[in-house]
């Protein structure tokens, strides 16, 4: 028994650039119409639905293929950055910066990794001798005896425990370097006369963006930043988690702020 292969209408593709079966929606090509498909499609590597287009005239060689063109940056950046389609999308179009969703991924890595409270825990793990800036501004020398998720107990070297909330806590520096915190730490008088308190609710408290941090990290920039209560350090951003930023005032001395007790951030 022998077969007899059928001729492919006038309308069908090559066999590899076959679209799924449906109901058809674009009117078939004319022989003339079909033969310049063809060639754009063998010439030009078009796909054959987007030769087609052309070839009818719906669209223009020129806006096809920067269709295609966009398309193929957005497959590179979803390949290469692991980004979401709609995300690339905007990238492509300049609606949105490569540069600064990558560096909010970076950010977002460094606050999941890094503890809420990187540097009161080590301090309190290890038992280590610190210099406590409280609200408004005392200064408690000691160690941290208790730690608890919203308090903790702090041994002064003279005198009683005291149980402090988290929120009186506006820096800690080790003992060494409080001469260069009082030092360097400077007053902004409007600030002061504001007479703000330590800023209670959690989600008020991130108003210093981890990406904009994250940015001061990598270049090491300079940069003032500002207490609630007028307080102003200038320096910079060694590190930051959730809750603290570690501020390198000189090449040894460092100081950690507490994001609660920070009124604004200053490049």
């Amino acid at each position: 028994m022998t077969t007899t292969k059928t001729q492919p209408t006038q309308d069908e593709p090559p066999a590899q650039d076959k679209p799924p079966a449906g109901p058809r929606t674009q009117p078939k090509l004319t022989p003339e119409q079909r033969e310049r498909a063809r060639k754009l499609h063998d010439e030009n590597g078009l796909p054959w639905h987007a030769a087609a287009m052309v070839a009818r005239g719906d669209e223009t060689l020129a806006s096809v293929l920067k269709q295609l063109l966009r398309q193929d940056r957005i497959n590179k950046l979803v390949a290469q950055h692991d980004l979401d389609r709609g995300v690339a999308g905007n990238i492509v179009d300049g609606k949105g910066s490569l540069e600064h969703i990558l560096l909010r991924r970076r950010a977002r890595q460094v606050v999941q990794e890094t503890p809420q409270h990187r540097r009161l825990d080590e301090v309190h793990a290890a038992g280590d001798h610190v210099c406590l800036v409280v609200d408004p501004e005392e200064i408690l020398t000691g160690r941290v005896a208790e730690l608890e998720r919203l308090e903790l107990v702090f041994q002064p070297d003279e005198g009683e425990p005291r149980r402090l909330n988290k929120l009186q806590m506006h820096a800690l520096v080790e003992p060494a370097h409080l001469a260069v915190l009082r030092q360097r730490w400077g007053r902004d008088q409007e600030i002061c006369g504001q007479e703000l308190a330590p800023e209670p609710c959690p989600w008020l408290r991130q108003h210093v963006k981890h990406a904009r941090l994250q940015e001061l990290v990598e270049s090491h920039a300079r940069c003032t930043l500002v207490t609630r209560r007028g307080r102003v350090l200038e320096g910079k951003i060694a590190w930051y988690s959730r809750f603290e930023i570690g501020l390198r005032l000189t090449k040894k001395a460092e100081v950690v702020l507490f994001r609660h007790a920070v009124h604004e951030l200053r490049t």
